[in-house]
């Protein structure tokens, strides 16, 4: 999502998944942040985005799919190979399993 102007990101997160989820969450520690750059076909950046990937846990809501996601599922960490994920993706879920395991969980 977009940060809107004097939000802070951990408001910013709990906004977009009660928006995009319907899930009520406490946010946690930063798990990666993450640059996506886009250039155009003569290699000039396009778009610079910065991606903070944190732990979350649910608080409250229903889950439901927002109005800009096809759908929502809770899933199984240790059962994700159908839904064909990135490395990166992966390597963020399992960084936020070891955070979580290590006891650095949101309050």
């Amino acid at each position: 999502g977009v940060l809107e102007l004097g939000e802070t990101t951990r408001d910013a997160v709990a906004r977009e998944v009660l928006e995009e989820t319907g899930l009520v969450v406490s946010v946690g520690p930063v798990v990666d942040v993450i640059d996506h750059v886009d250039t155009d076909s003569d290699t000039r950046v396009e778009y610079h985005f910065v991606i903070a990937d944190y732990l979350c846990a649910a608080t409250g809501g229903t889950l439901v799919a927002g109005s800009d996601v096809d759908a929502v599922i809770y899933a199984d960490p240790s059962s994700l190979k159908p839904y064909d994920l990135t490395s990166l993706t992966q390597s963020v879920i399992g960084q936020a399993m070891a955070l979580y395991a290590s006891g650095r969980r949101p309050q």
